[in-house]
Parts: C-alpha cells; sequence; structure tokens
C-alpha cells in the first residue's frame, strides 16, 4: 500500500508539473499572439496613416501641380479622357463573356486589368504629384505589359471580324510591344546595363513601320506605287475604307513608326548616357523631362491597349462604331504624340527633343560596349549554375 501511496504521489506530482508547463506554455503563446496582434495592428495603422497622407497630396495637387496655361489644359482633357475609357474598360471586362477559357485567354483579360489599375496610379502621381513611380513599379508595368501582349497572339483565332481589323490588332500590339522597349530606354538612364535590354525591340520597331507602311500603300492612288507593292498591301489590310479619318489615323501612324525607330536609332547610337546626358546635366530646377520619360512609355501603351479593347467592344455590338472611331483617332493617332511631349505641357520653356543635344560619339555605343556584353549574358548563366550545383565531396585538406 505504501508502495501504491509513493507511485501516486509521484503521479500526482508529474502532472502538476505538467499542467504547470502546459500553462506557462499556452500563456506564452497568448503573449506572443498579443504581441503579433500589436504589430500587425501598428503595421495597419501605420499603411492607413500612409495611405491617408497619400491622398491627401494628391488632393492638394490637383490644384497645386496643374500645369500653366494651355499645356496643363490639354494634360488634364486628354488624362481625364484617358482615365474614362480606361475605366469604362474595366467596367466591361468584368462582365464581358470570353470566348476562351483558356489559361492565355484569364491572363489576359488579367494583365488588361492590371495594365489599367498600374497607369492609372502613374497618372496620377505625374498629374498630382509631379513624381514618378518607383523601380518596383517600373518592373511590374513592363512584366504586366508584355504578358499582355503574349497572351494577345493565341486568342486572335476567335476574332471573326474583318481582315482589316485583325491587322491592325497585330500593328496596335507591335506599337506597345515596341514601348516596352522605350520604357527600359527611359529607366537605363539609371540603369546602364538596361541598353541590352532594349536592343532586341529593334526587331518590333521595324516590324510596325512595315505594318504601318501597309495602310499607306493600300490608300494612296493607283500608279503612285509599283502595282505589286500596292496590290500586296491591299491583300493585307483587305476591307480598309478610303475615308479621312483613315487617313488621318494612318498617316500618323505612320508617322510614329517612323519617329520611333528614329528614336531608337538615336539611342542606340548615343547610349544611355548620351541619350539622357544633356537633359540632366542642362535643365536645371525640376527636370520634367528626365521624370515624365518615366512614365511616357506606358501611357502610350494603356492608350492604344484601351482602344484595341474598344474595337471589341464594337464588335460585339456594345460601343458605336462612330464613337470608337473617333476616339481611336483622338487617343490612338494624336495622343502618342501628345505623351511624347508630355515634358512640354508641364513646362513649356524645356526643349523639344533634349535627347538630341550634346557632343555625339564617334563611334556608337554598342560596337564601343560590346566587351559589357558577355558580363552582362554570364550572369543568368551563373545564376541557373549555381541553381543546379552540386556539393563538393568532402576530400582530405591538401
Amino acid at each position: 500500500n505504501e508502495v501504491v501511496a509513493e507511485d501516486v504521489q509521484l503521479l500526482e506530482k508529474a502532472v502538476a508539473g505538467l499542467e504547470r508547463s502546459v500553462e506557462k506554455d499556452f500563456q506564452a503563446a497568448e503573449r506572443l499572439a498579443s504581441q503579433e496582434a500589436s504589430e500587425a495592428s501598428g503595421l495597419l495603422g501605420t499603411w492607413v496613416a500612409s495611405v491617408s497622407k497619400w491622398c491627401q497630396n494628391v488632393w492638394n495637387g490637383i490644384g497645386a501641380n496643374h500645369a500653366p496655361g494651355v499645356g496643363g489644359i490639354v494634360e488634364d482633357s486628354f488624362m481625364a479622357l484617358l482615365a474614362a475609357v480606361s475605366l469604362f474598360s474595366l467596367f466591361q471586362m468584368a462582365f464581358l463573356k470570353r470566348k476562351s477559357n483558356s489559361f492565355s485567354g484569364l491572363m489576359h483579360t488579367a494583365t488588361g486589368a492590371m495594365q489599367i489599375g498600374i497607369v492609372l496610379y502613374a497618372i496620377i502621381e505625374e498629374r498630382c504629384l509631379r513624381e514618378s513611380p518607383g523601380v518596383l513599379w517600373a518592373v511590374s508595368t513592363w512584366i504586366i505589359f508584355m504578358v499582355n501582349n503574349i497572351t494577345m497572339w493565341p486568342l486572335l483565332k476567335y476574332f471573326r471580324g474583318p481582315e482589316v481589323q485583325r491587322v491592325l490588332f497585330k500593328l496596335a500590339y507591335s506599337f506597345i510591344i515596341s514601348f516596352q522597349g522605350i520604357h527600359a530606354v527611359a529607366w537605363s538612364y539609371q540603369y546602364p546595363w538596361l541598353y541590352w535590354v532594349v536592343m532586341p525591340y529593334w526587331f518590333w520597331s521595324v516590324k510596325k513601320l512595315f505594318e504601318s507602311s501597309d495602310n499607306i500603300l493600300a490608300l494612296v492612288p493607283e500608279g503612285s506605287v509599283p502595282s505589286a507593292i500596292q496590290e500586296s498591301a491591299k491583300r493585307r489590310v483587305k476591307g480598309i475604307q478610303n475615308d479621312t479619318p483613315t487617313w488621318v489615323y494612318s498617316i500618323l501612324n505612320f508617322g510614329g513608326a517612323v519617329f520611333d525607330n528614329l528614336y531608337m536609332a538615336v539611342y542606340t547610337w548615343r547610349g544611355p548616357s548620351g541619350f539622357w546626358g544633356w537633359s540632366a546635366a542642362n535643365i536645371t530646377g525640376v527636370n520634367d523631362h528626365l521624370r515624365t520619360g518615366l512614365v511616357k512609355p506606358c501611357f502610350g501603351s494603356l492608350t492604344i491597349s484601351v482602344l484595341v479593347f474598344l474595337a471589341t467592344l464594337v464588335y460585339r455590338k456594345k460601343v458605336d462604331q462612330k464613337l470608337a472611331l473617333a476616339l481611336n483617332v483622338v487617343l490612338a493617332s494624336v495622343g502618342p504624340w501628345l505623351i511624347l511631349y508630355y515634358h512640354k505641357l508641364v513646362d513649356w520653356d524645356e526643349p523639344w527633343q533634349p535627347e538630341l543635344n550634346g557632343d555625339w560619339p564617334a563611334i556608337p555605343y554598342l560596337v564601343d560596349h560590346l566587351a559589357d556584353l558577355p558580363a552582362l549574358l554570364a550572369i543568368p548563366l551563373t545564376l541557373l549554375s549555381a541553381g543546379t550545383m552540386t556539393p563538393a565531396a568532402p576530400g582530405l585538406p591538401g
């Protein structure tokens, strides 16, 4: 009996010890949970305060950062129209029945909505705060637009409209993809290695030049160009209308393609420092040219992207064709030129094209810096090899 009593006492002590240990663990868990809740509440409060401050600055900036004169009126009118069309497109995306439930269709729709949000944010930053978004925004913008463009190609097979409209879709996306190269051009002043990211975009830049020339060749009077060339162009843009609005946007699109190729040529020759250096060194005070240069490509990309979507809505009888054509002339044809000289709208005293100013190198930057390319190519190869490398077997010290 005494042995049993001792065992019972030991068991009771063990249970009591276990209860105390569990209670301590529970109290520690409660304290940790309370601490994490307090930290989360603090972070949430900080975030809410930050957003509230940003919204207040935006509201105050509407008037305080209004560009003077006609430039401010043009800026506000164009950006208000772009924002309105973009938000209307976003609303339609939410309820439009998709013809494809494939991964490409899902990603195209998702990135189509994302690009509206990310560019509207940039519009607010520029118009109300006269600031440019940061590097994370820049990388996200490039990825979103590139994915949106890549996922568009498999979906063209579902389009049953006229062939000329299909060709215009391809032209529009050639412009948008090439604008992502110009997006890299803008940020290469801070990150010169982006020069090599820009170079592959020459393909899309030249491609849109040939695509936009088809419209001109098909519209000019017979005999103006060799018949074989004109007939080939007419086949590619079958159904094109020979009217004033078509002439206007065809000429402006072709002019834009020519300009963009010249822009790329100047950048290819001068390189990041030569292309942006004069502006950085000679525009005193607030440099609207450098700042707006960081957001101009995304403004142009969204302008064309939403109009491509409007063309889809026309085909589905949700938007009047005449209204879409008028918006196409204003936004897609005139709009990119306004965006190109956005810095002039903000400050009329800044030069039109400072990228051309300053000393030009005797040798193209491409040739003079070819030695940099192997080092850049080595970075992804090094990362890839690091990911697949197996640990060395242990050996005897030498």
